[in-house]
């Protein structure tokens, strides 16, 4: 006897939302890239006019190399998230870097239950929990991990917008303005974003295109 379940309408509205999300992810990306490889004068590796699951799952296949690049250089762990997210969707093979970073944190976590069993307080658990898998606050320019992968990937797509105009032979100062204008920021951010990427993130521009 076969058992069937229809979704309900909550259940329906949860997993279209999932399946957006992903889509956006992976979708924006893929845009990343290809912005960055008009900007430097390359063809775009790939795009995502259909959106299909195929498709979805080769965006994000190609994400993960790239992903694994900034987590390894910023310790950022939401780039750990967003590729487990990617990896279990789509069933992909998880990646070695991910799986590493997975074991060190569960054995930070058994590690706060073993002090529990020992009789020892763990203190408030919520914080413990988010030291074990990276988000904590210890050192030097550490804390607000999505603030600095948002901004990390802000600065990126205004460094492209802003070389690509200088290529096409505006002046740097007219390629803030321009695309200030386009992004609704103002020329000084679009500036000092621009001069960041240029100054310490152009081995990840390089990568991005590989």
């Amino acid at each position: 006897m076969t058992v069937t379940h229809s979704l309900t309408e909550a259940e329906r509205a949860e997993k279209k939302s999932t399946e957006v999300g992903l889509a956006k992810g992976a979708s924006q990306r893929a845009d990343l890239l290809a912005r960055i490889a008009i900007a430097l004068g390359g063809e775009p590796k790939f795009d995502n006019k259909n959106g299909n699951v195929g498709e979805l799952r080769g965006l994000s296949m190609k994400a993960l190399p790239k992903l694994q690049f900034d987590y390894m250089v910023h310790k950022n762990p939401v780039f750990v998230w967003e590729a487990l997210r990617f990896v279990c969707s789509f069933s992909l093979p998880t990646p070695e870097w991910v799986a590493a970073y997975l074991g060190q944190a569960a054995a930070a976590i058994m590690g706060i239950r073993a002090e529990v069993q020992d009789g020892l307080s763990c203190g408030k658990e919520a914080a413990r929990i988010g030291r074990a898998l990276g988000f904590g606050v210890g050192g030097p320019g550490r804390g607000g991990w999505f603030k600095n992968a948002t901004m990390l990937e802000r600065d990126r797509i205004i460094y492209i917008e802003v070389h690509s105009q200088i290529k096409a032979g505006s002046l740097p100062k007219y390629a803030y303005d321009t695309v200030a204008c386009h992004l609704d920021i103002r020329p000084s951010a679009a500036k000092r974003a621009y001069l960041r990427v240029r100054k310490s993130d152009q081995d990840a521009i390089k990568f991005l295109l590989s």
